[in-house]
This record gives C-alpha cells, sequence and structure tokens, in this order.
C-alpha cells in the first residue's frame, strides 16, 4: 500500500512539471525587501584575509531602496546622518551579477550564495572594489 501511494506521489509531481517552463525569481526584493532593506558588511576579504571591523558598531552597513533602486553606505554608527556613499544598484539575473555605481566607482560582483540573510558577493574583473563581500541583516543580537 505505502509503495503504491509513494509512486502516486511521485507520479503526479512529474505530471505537474510537464510542459512547464521554469522562470527565473525576481532578486530585487531580496535585496531590498520591497521598500528598503538595511545589511550589514559582516566581511570584506581578499585572498583569505578579512579587513572588515570586528564590532558590529564599527562595521559598514548598505541599504538598498527599492524606490530608484539607490543605495547608501554608511559606518553602522553613523546611522541617522547623511550617508557616507550613495549610489545606485543593478542586477542582471542571467549573468548572476550586481552592480552598485557609486559617483566616481562601479563595484560589480558576481552573486556567489543568496538567501534572506545572507549574500556573499565576489568583484567581476572589471569591478573597482576588489574585494569579496558578505552581507548579513542586522543581527538579532551580538
Amino acid at each position: 500500500m505505502r509503495l503504491t501511494l509513494v509512486a502516486f506521489l511521485i507520479l503526479s509531481l512529474c505530471s505537474c512539471m510537464e510542459g512547464v517552463e521554469m522562470q527565473l525569481i525576481d532578486p530585487y526584493p531580496l535585496f531590498h525587501g520591497n521598500s528598503s532593506k538595511l545589511w550589514v558588511i559582516n566581511k570584506v576579504t581578499k585572498e583569505g584575509v578579512n579587513y572588515s571591523a570586528r564590532k558590529l558598531r564599527e562595521k559598514d552597513v548598505i541599504i538598498f531602496f527599492e524606490n530608484g533602486n539607490r543605495v547608501y553606505m554608511q559606518p553602522l554608527n553613523q546611522m541617522g546622518q547623511f550617508p557616507k556613499k550613495v549610489g545606485s544598484f543593478s542586477l542582471n539575473q542571467e549573468k548572476n551579477r550586481c552592480e552598485i555605481k557609486f559617483k566616481d566607482q562601479l563595484w560589480s560582483f558576481y552573486m556567489v550564495q543568496q538567501d534572506n540573510r545572507r549574500l556573499f558577493l565576489r568583484p567581476t574583473e572589471d569591478s573597482d572594489f576588489e574585494f569579496e563581500l558578505e552581507l548579513i541583516t542586522y543581527p538579532l543580537s551580538h
């Protein structure tokens, strides 16, 4: 009986996928949460060396906004003041790339891993910023 039930479930699930084209999920809400989202720059690494501050309050943050795909970057301990860097960002889902444009720099990254709480970004060959970034959501406790 169990074997019949398992076979029926497998056939049902497989038949539901026939003729259905898989589409990529829009990654923009992951970055800005359909409004704005603060990401802590947890690690800034190059060749295995982490150059970011150890203490949470000394780390930089990036805030991604849905409106106009704006991005602000500033030290966490200066939140509430005018941001140190203001720019825009874009995502290329087909190439799995994220670009952050500041006034005088283009930071271009491959999106290596992503979920709702952590993003890993590796610089592309043509990026003005040559460090890997690990972005995390603001932790509940530290």
